[in-house]
């Protein structure tokens, strides 16, 4: 069979020094190139690692650009895979000429809704692009209606859904972990310090547990922009010796952590929380989620299946859903363990990249 080549681009990959910065991005790459019979990824343009300051940031980017059309102009491939639309749209539109019909985009959260004015502009610019483009992928079907009303030039047809690289089960799994039936409750919150997380939902919520006398310990795994704001709430709330915090880790030794937990706590209240890939990464280690009903969270978490959904309005969702998980029994709580394994076998890495193989194969004929 002959391969479909694939030129990769982005402007976010992980190092081992960031190593959650873009990992989809390595995750798709290595699931291609592991899994599917007929994609291949030939070669990439990214840009690797956060950058220390905005001299270097701009460097960086000079360069990503300048690859970019290089490689757009010298490699032979069929597709341009391109994730992070807005901010890889410059080079694209540069290239414009060239590559109509050939790329194929992974938008995020914020190519949909843009942070700040600068992001719009680069919205607009994108424009031009995606209505061009060959195959757009999205993670969930909330996402893929909030993208066909802001690009309804783009026909339905060519809108698929593949949750990004989905979950490596062989790492993310229940082996080892044992159901903790003593002990303080042990809650965990993993994801980006940033605004609309929900970090500081969490913090307020343990707070409010430990006034009322509820023994719990919790762990906070991530960096980010609000990190200084993070420490500062915490030592307002003095929290510091409830709470363990640990910069974003490389997913072998996040793991761990994960089992170790009793719930894991998502409070987004991000509408461009296309999927949240920790909760399930959670999931797959068989820890319950209490999570807000906003994005495309709420088409994998169930309430009172395989977690608590809680309104992301509600500044008490948390720890109302937290309480009702300490009602649990035992077997409840067992149960419940259950089936959020069950729900993570819907985003095996494997069949999200059958998914995505299918996909392109059916375009092209």
């Amino acid at each position: 069979m002959k391969k479909v080549n694939l030129l990769l681009i982005s402007n976010m990959y992980p190092t081992e020094s960031s190593p959650s910065y873009g990992i989809m991005v390595k995750n798709l790459e290595e699931g291609i190139n592991e899994y599917s019979a007929s994609l291949r990824v030939i070669s990439k343009c990214v840009i690797k690692g956060r950058s220390v300051n905005w001299t270097a940031k701009i460097i960086k980017y000079v360069r990503f650009y300048c690859a970019t059309i290089y490689k757009i102009l010298s490699l032979k491939y069929d597709f341009i895979y391109v994730h992070y639309v807005n901010h890889s749209v410059i080079p694209l539109l540069i290239m414009s000429f060239g590559i109509r019909g050939k790329l194929i985009l992974c938008p995020y959260g914020s190519d949909l809704f843009p942070e700040n004015r600068f992001g719009i502009f680069l919205q607009r610019l994108s424009r031009i692009i995606i209505n061009e483009a060959h195959l757009v992928v999205v993670p969930t079907e909330y996402f893929r209606n909030q993208f066909l009303k802001r690009f309804p030039k783009v026909s339905k047809e060519r809108v698929v859904k593949a949750p990004f690289a989905g979950v490596d089960l062989r790492l993310f799994n229940i082996q080892s972990r044992k159901e903790r039936q003593k002990g303080p409750l042990r809650l965990g919150f993993v994801h980006r310090i940033d605004f609309g997380k929900g970090w500081d939902v969490f913090l307020k919520t343990l707070a409010k547990m430990r006034d009322e006398n509820i023994s719990f310990e919790a762990y906070v795994i991530g960096n980010g922009a609000q990190i200084d704001d993070f420490h500062r709430l915490l030592r307002h709330l003095k929290l510091a010796d409830k709470i363990h915090w640990r910069p974003l880790l490389p997913h072998k030794e996040l793991v761990s952590y994960y089992k170790s937990f009793d719930v894991f706590v998502f409070p987004s209240r991000r509408f461009g929380e296309s999927l949240g890939l920790v909760g399930i990464e959670a999931m797959a280690c068989g820890v319950p989620v209490i999570g807000s009903d906003i994005g495309g969270i709420t088409e994998y978490l169930k309430d009172e299946e395989n977690g608590f959904v809680f309104s992301y309005q509600n500044d008490n969702g948390v720890y109302l859903s937290v309480k009702k998980f300490m009602a649990l029994t035992n077997q409840e709580k067992i149960n419940m363990s259950k089936k959020a394994e069950e729900t993570s076998l819907l985003f095996n890495r494997e069949r999200v990249i059958r998914i995505l193989e299918d996909a392109i194969r059916k375009s092209r004929i």
